[in-house]
């Protein structure tokens, strides 16, 4: 039976613990033919070493070794070389079931799709699995579907947004780069992925095993809540300009109140640096006009009741719980005030409209 190339790529960087089992999980693969592009991108450990060392037992391998340039650089060096009709990638700190790929190309021959996605099992250091979606078996994906995955607490957010975990055509693939320098890379990637893609296909096979460690970026992200809503905030301004530009304003508009509720934040906690509080303000009012949520359009218009409220509920919980008032998936803070100014005679309300 004719099995079209398939060319996974890894890009590798201080793993060495991990890589192995990595290395391991793809060259045992039941679909044979593959291009296994392993990117060194000056790891400092003995992952170089390793490379050689599996490319020399099996010539589907190909290493690339070079300069440290960051997750996006390494992605971006396999895809130059890559000669697969399909690509998959594939964390050097993770693992793939025996039979992913096979899993993923079964699919291609009854469905015809562009694009795969698998699902994923998270395993801890500890040795702790635990499935993370709830998909069903073979589901196809609209592209408005898609997207509307990509909004934080969608059961299958991580599943959608990662550049792991899929079968995607190599024209889509190289056609949307990966972002050089970028963190959450796959934020800015996987999303023109799928505007590109005509059919998409979702399952609930297991394909993947996805690593937690200390020290990952996503770990490190989850201790500095701040600079992860300042990440956030970057990836969604470019999203939502790319569906406006395509004139996808139904998209857009799935991402404008959360962009807005991070500007928002971002003005509060910069409220008393009068340089990086006006930047924000315009922030906000970049894509004022196509807010729809009449909340939200409020506050945009009444910024100080949220400032009012930011400290006010800091001296009563911690920094954490206000942030997460603030961005919750319904615009806790918009939701909660706006419900607080309809009731006559609290004593919130009373504080949120006081005036010195």
């Amino acid at each position: 039976m004719f099995q079209p190339l398939v060319s996974i790529i890894v890009p590798i960087y201080n793993v060495e613990p991990y890589l192995r089992r990595c290395l391991d999980s793809i060259v045992n693969q039941t679909y044979t033919n593959l291009e296994i592009i392993l990117v060194d991108d000056g790891s400092p450990d003995g992952c170089p070493q390793i490379c050689d060392e599996y490319a020399a037992k099996d010539k589907r391998i190909v290493v690339i070794h070079k300069e440290n340039g960051g997750l996006s650089d390494a992605r971006n060096a396999g895809l130059d070389i890559c000669k697969g009709e399909y690509v998959s990638f594939v964390d050097s700190d993770d693992w793939i079931a025996t039979n992913s790929i096979e899993s993923f190309y079964k699919i291609v021959q009854t469905q015809k799709p562009d694009i795969v996605i698998g699902d994923y099992i998270t395993a801890t250091e500890s040795g702790n699995y635990q499935n993370q979606t709830t998909s069903k078996q073979i589901i196809e994906m609209s592209l408005f579907n898609l997207l509307k995955c990509h909004q934080p607490g969608h059961p299958l957010f991580t599943q959608v947004v990662v550049a792991w975990n899929k079968l995607i055509k190599k024209d889509i693939a190289k056609k949307w780069l990966f972002p050089k320098g970028a963190i959450c890379e796959d934020h800015y990637t996987t999303y023109k992925y799928f505007f590109s893609a005509s059919k998409v296909i979702l399952t609930n096979e297991i394909t993947y095993y996805y690593r937690t460690r200390e020290g990952s970026i996503v770990n490190n992200l989850a201790k500095n809540p701040i600079r992860d809503n300042y990440i956030q905030f970057e990836y969604l301004r470019e999203r939502i300009s790319f569906f406006l530009d395509q004139a996808r304003i139904d998209i857009a508009n799935l991402f404008i109140d959360q962009y807005t509720r991070n500007a928002i934040y971002l003005y509060i906690i910069e409220s008393k640096n009068k340089v990086n509080k006006g930047i924000h303000k315009q922030d906000i009012l970049v894509f004022k006009k196509h807010i729809k949520t009449k909340s939200v359009k409020f506050f945009v218009n009444h910024l100080n009741i949220c400032i009012k409220f930011y400290s006010i509920l800091c001296k009563f919980s911690t920094e954490k719980i206000a942030r997460n008032v603030i961005l919750g998936e319904k615009g806790s803070l918009i939701a909660f005030i706006w419900k607080a100014l309809k009731l006559p005679d609290t004593q919130l309300r009373k504080k949120l409209l006081f005036r010195k």
